[in-house]
């Protein structure tokens, strides 16, 4: 089954009407801001409405919906309804119980394919994930396409999924597939025209800037652009996965022999977020010649799991490096302790 919709589609039926829970009225705004913050939609902007809601695939007695897009040039917020007709004997099946909100996005797998061949899949799906893929710049990696799963909610008969993709899908059809195995509902898609989703995003207004605010520039070093870029590199070294030498990694935090035994812990405890894991530095002020506040972002895998976070660096021996607090409250994310500071 494969529909589409062109930029001659504003909407399908009233939104109200299709996709309405009793206590929960819908918008895809609404949406979006039940999944802004880390690793979601930017808590900073007001999306712009993609103008399309319509069946991705139905049979006689259970329908899947793509409930409402919103965009903003970070990602798109995916929001997809599955519809059982009342008194289906099934209906109980959908019902707001753990089990089902929980396996839901496996059970309703959702793909979408981006124009240019690149495809993201929701988490577990039989599809099939995405492999990580990064593309490294000055200031570190980029994550690729990525669809996150972001929650659900459920009454009888009646379930909403809320997925974050991203980035901006480009120019040309973005399909979005999916199925309902368990109801006979087949492999079914849906192609919306991405300059409708590009358009939205256009329309996003950004209320202040992303992420917590920084500090204004102090007294900044003699030379601010080699400083920076050196607190950069210390912060891409102290935080890039891997499994290399331990003290390498820990030489671009101040006090970091001390810290060898927290390392070593965090490896063994959780050895593929170390091994994925990557930094990304968004920006840094200088608080004094010897000082920096630095707001940063860790992915692990292809996802984002801490936010985005106020850091520090410190000018030690002539080097800048990640301060020891900075550090240490990374690690305390994964609940590794510290020794106390000698």
């Amino acid at each position: 089954m494969r529909r589409e919709f062109g930029v001659s589609i504003s909407m399908i039926g009233d939104p109200r009407g299709v996709s309405s829970f009793a206590d929960e009225p819908f918008s895809a705004f609404h949406a979006w801001a039940a999944e802004a913050g880390s690793d979601g939609p930017p808590e900073n902007v007001v999306p712009g409405i993609v103008p399309v809601m319509a069946v991705i695939g139905r049979t006689a007695d259970t329908a899947i919906v793509l409930a409402g897009l919103a965009a903003c040039e970070d990602g798109v917020t995916v929001t997809v309804e599955v519809l059982l007709r009342r008194g289906d004997p099934g209906e109980a099946e959908l019902s707001p119980n753990r089990g089902w909100l929980h396996g839901a996005p496996v059970r309703v797998p959702l793909r979408v394919r981006f124009a240019d061949g690149t495809e993201a899949t929701g988490p577990d799906s039989p599809f099939g994930p995405p492999a990580p893929s990064f593309d490294r710049d000055a200031t570190g990696p980029t994550p690729g396409v990525t669809l996150a799963f972001r929650g659900s909610s459920s009454i009888p008969g009646r379930t909403r999924l809320r997925y974050w993709l991203r980035p901006l899908p480009p120019p040309g059809p973005v399909t979005f597939t999916t199925s309902f195995a368990e109801r006979d509902l087949a492999e079914s898609t849906l192609t919306v025209d991405g300059a409708l989703i590009r358009s939205a995003a256009e329309q996003a207004i950004e209320l202040w800037p992303a992420g917590p605010a920084l500090p204004a520039d102090a007294s900044p070093p003699a030379d601010p652009a080699a400083a920076r870029a050196a607190v950069q590199a210390a912060f891409t070294q102290a935080f890039t996965g891997g499994t290399g030498d331990p003290q390498a990694v820990l030489s671009a935090v101040q006090d970091g022999p001390s810290l060898l035994a927290t390392l070593a812990l965090l490896r063994a405890r959780f050895p593929d977020s170390v091994r994925t894991a990557r930094p990304i530095v968004e920006e840094v002020v200088f608080l004094g010649p010897d000082r920096a506040a630095v707001r940063f972002e860790i992915f692990y895998g292809s996802r984002s799991r801490s936010g985005r976070r106020i850091g520090h660096a410190v000018l030690d021996g002539g080097r800048w490096k990640v301060t020891r607090q900075t550090y240490c409250q990374v690690m305390s994310w994964a609940g590794v302790p510290c020794p106390p500071p000698g």
